[in-house]
């Protein structure tokens, strides 16, 4: 298989295993595990202790992968999933989703357009007020500063 290519689930069964869902995903078994923890996904327990997941599950995970390259958070998707799945028209909610996405990070860049213009004010004024200190006059002691000192003379042990 090539790299960044997902397999294809083997089984018809109605759950699938995580290693299942992991070669469908590309993602890895720690990955999955994360996710089940953060309460994304939900996995119940064979009688063998395998974790088996829905077979919806595949699809959830590409969706979670797609919001978050798209900047979601883990928590906005958490919140999102649930009402992705009672809509009837999952492409309009998709849509009112990343619109509200898209207003958020419109507004965050205002913000940082603004966070910009004050540090660039605030450094050309901390340049402008470096310019008008008055320099120290020079003296011997600054000349010499980046010089190594001499060693000092050695005492003699003898007294």
């Amino acid at each position: 298989m090539v790299q960044g290519q997902v397999a294809e689930i083997p089984t018809k069964r109605p759950s699938i295993r995580i290693g299942d869902v992991a070669l469908a995903t590309g993602l890895t078994r720690d990955a999955l595990r994360f996710y089940e923890r953060e309460g994304l996904i939900r996995a119940t327990r064979s009688k063998n202790g395998y974790r088996e997941y829905p077979r919806e599950t595949v699809e959830l995970l590409k969706y979670v992968r797609t919001a978050q390259r798209l900047g979601f958070t883990l928590a906005e998707i958490r919140e999102s999933v649930p009402r992705l799945w009672q809509v009837d028209d999952t492409e309009a909610e998709i849509v009112r989703l990343l619109e509200e996405k898209l207003a958020m990070v419109d507004r965050r860049i205002v913000e940082l357009q603004g966070l910009k213009r004050e540090l660039r004010s605030r450094l050309a004024a901390a340049c402008a007020n470096r310019l008008a200190e008055p320099k120290p006059a020079k003296t011997r002691a600054s000349t010499s500063v980046g010089r190594i000192a001499p060693p000092a003379p050695k005492r003699s042990s003898q007294r």
